[in-house]
């Protein structure tokens, strides 16, 4: 399953959507915001290994250990912790980009 961060109007970036898995190269002309996207990837890719509060997705992946040490995601179960990913950002996004950007 692919990552994507879909980004708009972020400094001069108008619309992006990136994939974050593999090598991704950013080319375009000097100060149309290449560095500060990838702040941005990086920061999100850094402060989201965490789900503060409650999650969903983390108590169904606690259920599933509870039974197992190996375990299956559904599609359900990706929805589920792609829901809880927007919500932290959607809540944090301030915050996350006062820390990275200060």
């Amino acid at each position: 399953m692919k990552t994507y961060i879909e980004v708009r109007n972020f400094g001069k970036t108008k619309y992006a959507k990136v994939a974050c898995d593999g090598y991704t190269v950013f080319m375009g002309d000097n100060n149309s915001g290449k560095s500060y996207l990838m702040q941005l990837i990086y920061a999100v890719k850094k402060n989201v290994t965490v789900l503060d509060g409650e999650s969903a997705f983390i108590d169904i992946c606690k259920a599933k250990l509870g039974v197992s040490e190996r375990f299956t995601l559904n599609c359900n179960d990706l929805m589920c912790m792609l829901d809880d990913v927007n919500c932290f950002l959607a809540n944090k996004k301030d915050d996350l980009v006062e820390r990275t950007f200060r």
